[in-house]
């Protein structure tokens, strides 16, 4: 039979609206199925009796479905089952994973910046911190609410706006100026405003001076988070190389360190060119040396080329150089083995501990134990040096030396095989 063509368009365009009711239809059930499943996810978020892995992975699902979330998740953001409060915590970070499609909840979690409640603390955040971490994901859309923050009455209010504003990055460059602000009128702050500083970077002019004012600040956090910031922006902070300069003659290791790495940045050098950290090993400025040795521990394996240089460094008259050297060493392992007799010589380092508690350094000797373990059956001619070192005067001496024997003989048994 052959239509007319009159019936042909008839029947075609009858044809189209069957197929745009079957796509209407379809699209209406998968919008149901989602908000069943969203309401089945949201379920799970409130469920206490759940493990917390099943909750978190309750998080990753509602993070997938995105933007048609959010509206449940803003619902969830009330204490409305007190004294239970994890699922506010949990409904934060969801919106914060869906990121700048949750800004229509960025109301909900500025009003939350204040809940500084210790009975809604939950694995050492408060839910303020939740809400700050949420918006600073969700991006620039809530700079305006977190610069009203950093205007709040309560310091820890302004300290989570200015942490997250750094977050946000240089998208936030908005804000420079109240943070400029902050780092160097409020000192509650300032060491958040100068770390936020460092990641938004040098947007305007005022942003290196006043990482500058802050070395010589005599609160040490903020002089950290300064010398991080510093090395943050690198090259266009170089203004503050004589500021820097001045950090090197710190009596603190970490400041030194710290400003070592910032001046090294600032100069536009990378941490991973073995070349000029190898160089900087025979630095007349200690801070440098102690850099130097520090980056190639960083880099493992990637710096055995650098091994005669860290082999003098171990012999180094700071302690600290010592420390660091022999620690890069056995970070290159096997590819090390020509340091083996340093590391012997090491191991009768005479300073063990500087400063208090388990954290303390340099501990050369226990290093030196370690390292030579790290290289393996290769360090054989450590094994008298390493037996002696089982009576040495501090446990973790001896312990570090029994390990490193141990594993040079396994790995000389697994070798032989």
């Amino acid at each position: 039979m052959v239509l007319s063509l009159s019936s042909q368009r008839h029947y075609s365009i009858l044809i189209s609206f069957l197929m745009l009711a079957f796509s209407l239809l379809a699209l209406a059930a998968v919008a149901n199925a989602s908000q069943e499943e969203i309401h089945s996810l949201i379920e799970k978020l409130k469920n206490r009796s759940l493990e917390w892995s099943e909750r978190q992975a309750a998080v990753e699902e509602l993070r997938k479905i995105g933007k048609p979330a959010v509206p449940a998740l803003i619902d969830l953001l009330t204490f409305d089952n007190a004294p239970f409060f994890a699922h506010v915590h949990l409904a934060a970070q969801a919106l914060g994973e869906i990121g700048p499609d949750a800004r229509e909840a960025i109301p909900d979690l500025a009003a939350l910046l204040d809940d500084f409640d210790d009975m809604h603390v939950l694995a050492g955040d408060y839910v303020a911190g939740s809400a700050a971490s949420a918006l600073a994901r969700i991006g620039p859309a809530s700079v305006p609410v977190l610069l009203e923050a950093l205007t709040s009455n309560d310091p820890r209010v302004r300290r989570e706006a200015a942490a997250a504003l750094g977050n946000i990055g240089p998208a936030a460059r908005e804000a420079a100026l109240a943070l400029v602000e902050a780092a160097s009128a409020d000192p509650d702050v300032s060491p958040y405003a100068v770390r936020a500083l460092g990641k938004i970077g040098p947007v305007n002019d005022a942003v290196v001076p006043t990482l500058i004012q802050a070395l010589k600040s005599s609160d040490e956090e903020r002089v950290i988070y300064a010398l991080g910031a510093i090395t943050e922006i690198g090259p266009p902070a170089k203004s503050a190389t004589p500021a820097l300069t001045g950090v090197l003659k710190d009596e603190r290791m970490n400041l030194r360190i710290k400003a070592a790495r910032a001046l090294w940045r600032v100069e536009g050098r990378s941490l991973e060119d073995v070349q000029a950290l190898t160089a900087a090993l025979g630095n007349d400025e200690t801070a440098f040396r102690m850099l130097a040795a520090d980056a190639l521990n960083d880099l493992g394996p990637k710096a055995k080329e650098a091994v005669p240089a860290l082999i003098g460094a171990i012999k180094d008259e700071d302690p600290w150089v010592r420390r660091f050297a022999v620690q890069a060493v056995g970070s290159i392992g096997p590819a090390a083995k020509a340091a083996v007799p340093a590391l012997i010589e090491a191991l009768k380092d005479p300073v063990y501990q500087l400063g208090e508690g388990e954290s303390g350094g340099p501990r050369v000797r226990r290093y030196a134990a370690w390292s030579l373990g790290e290289i393996g059956p290769d360090a054989k001619d450590a094994i008298p040096a390493l037996t002696g070192a089982l009576s040495d005067e501090e446990k973790w001496v001896r312990s570090t030396a029994e390990a490193a024997l141990a594993k040079i003989a396994r790995n000389a048994t697994t070798k032989r095989d």
